[in-house]
């Protein structure tokens, strides 16, 4: 009986310990922090600085999370980034009724947009991403899987969320429970 009992420990015990390990999304290396950085720094154009909105730099930091880029990658996307940037920088555009990224770059001549377009679309095949038009001013992007990745509109979440862990925690809660019970009619019976 005695070795029923320890055993039944052991398994509780097992039950927590695997129930307080979380996986979590990898972090983001340095070497992907300067996908980050460049997102991050504001393009001026007529003595205004404009920056991305931050729901979308939180979409890249999500996306960067999930997936290890290599050097080359990471490169690659900074360098059509910068290039984007400085195309849209060297504009002549009266940005006196401008106030963001998004009027800015609607404010910018067609072939422009299209080079602009073009930058965004190679660094987006860098990382495995596809760029989709839903509209003039509609896009959504999507991972080799089919997942959305960013869209328009409302943000795409990354919860995570599962219950295996809870469920476990339960279980081990339960046979704590059922142990202590059993010891403590063992304790009353002797």
């Amino acid at each position: 009986m005695r070795k029923w009992m320890l055993g039944l420990f052991v398994v509780c015990g097992l039950f927590f310990v695997s129930g307080l390990t979380v996986s979590a999304d990898s972090g983001i290396s340095a070497d992907e922090q300067r996908i980050l950085d460049a997102l991050n720094t504001g393009i001026s154009v007529g003595g205004k600085t404009f920056y991305l909105d931050q729901k979308d730099i939180t979409q890249a930091e999500n996306h960067l999370k999930q997936n290890e880029l290599t050097a080359s990658e990471v490169n690659q996307t900074v360098d059509s980034i910068n290039q984007a940037k400085a195309l849209i920088a060297a504009q002549t555009i009266d940005v006196s009724n401008i106030n963001s990224l998004s009027d800015l770059i609607k404010a910018l001549p067609a072939d422009v947009k299209n080079q602009v377009r073009g930058l965004i679309t190679s660094a987006a095949n860098v990382l495995g991403l596809t760029i989709s038009l839903d509209g003039v001013d509609s896009y959504s992007i999507t991972t080799k899987q089919g997942n959305t990745a960013f869209s328009t509109g409302s943000p795409v979440k990354n919860t995570g969320t599962t219950y295996i862990y809870s469920l476990i925690v339960l279980v081990g809660l339960v046979l704590t429970a059922i142990g202590a019970f059993i010891i403590g009619r063992k304790a009353r019976l002797a």
